[in-house]
C-alpha cells in the first residue's frame, strides 16, 4: 500500500479533544469565533475520512504502559497507543500530529514521526 492510499486513523475521542482544543484557543483569544467555526468545519470534513481505532482493553493496557514509560497524561497515552497500533496494523510509518510537547517527544521516542517537525519553545 503506498502512502497516498493510507487512510488516516485516530481514536474516536479525537473529536471531543479537538472541540476542547479549539474552544480553549478561543478562550485564550488565539482564535476568533469565525476562525473557530471554520477550523471546526474543516476538521469535521476531514474527520469523516478517518478510520477509528477502537478503544479496547488491549489498547488501554498498552496506553497504561506508555504512561509509565513516558509520564504521559491518560488521553495522551491513548492517542500514542492508537498511533502505534495503527502503525502496526498498516505496516507503514505513522505521523502523530500534536502540539503537546510531552506527547510529541514520546511519539518520537516510541518510533513514530511527529508533526510539526519542531515545536516552538
Amino acid at each position: 500500500m503506498s502512502a497516498p492510499d493510507i487512510q488516516p486513523g485516530s481514536l474516536l475521542i479525537l473529536e471531543v479533544e479537538m472541540a476542547a482544543a479549539l474552544h480553549k484557543a478561543a478562550r485564550l483569544f488565539r482564535l476568533d469565533e469565525a476562525a473557530l467555526n471554520e477550523a471546526w468545519r474543516v476538521f469535521l470534513g476531514d474527520w469523516s475520512a478517518f478510520a477509528r481505532v477502537e478503544v479496547a482493553e488491549a489498547l488501554v493496557k498498552r496506553a497504561s504502559q506508555l504512561v509509565l514509560k513516558y509520564s504521559l497524561r491518560g488521553y495522551d497515552a491513548l492517542h500514542l497507543a492508537a498511533a502505534l497500533a495503527w502503525q502496526d496494523h498498516i505496516g507503514e510509518p505513522v505521523t502523530l500530529a500534536t502540539f503537546d510537547r510531552e506527547l510529541w517527544q514520546a511519539a518520537l521516542q516510541a518510533g513514530l514521526a511527529a508533526w510539526p517537525e519542531q515545536l516552538a519553545e
